[in-house]
């Protein structure tokens, strides 16, 4: 199992549609993606660091593929190009994706 984790990072002044995050660009990820072995999703949404500051990000997706092959597959895609094409209608800030595997 490979995780694709996106991360939105903090910024003063930064915009976040969370209504348009949750309502279009999530549901139209599980569209896009899952026939690449997208096999779940998650988000978490940053409250607050752990001395009660500002979050270091404000949301964390995290996007489970059944390989690292379909995840390479699925990041190289027309697919995602449209989902990132998406971004700027809900945020201002540039994500940061990386590919992770479980340590045994």
């Amino acid at each position: 199992m490979i995780v694709v984790s996106i991360t939105y990072p903090n910024a003063a002044g930064a915009r976040f549609d969370w209504n348009y995050y949750q309502g279009t660009h999530l549901p139209m990820v599980g569209r896009k993606l899952g026939g690449f072995g997208l096999a779940s999703a998650s988000v978490l949404k940053g409250e607050q660091s752990a001395d009660g500051g500002a979050p270091a990000y404000t949301a964390i997706a995290f996007l489970s593929f059944s390989s690292l092959e379909n995840a390479n597959l699925a990041l190289a895609s027309g697919e995602a190009r449209e989902l990132m094409a998406d971004i700027p209608n809900f945020t201002d800030v540039t994500p940061v994706i990386q590919l992770s595997s479980a340590v045994p």
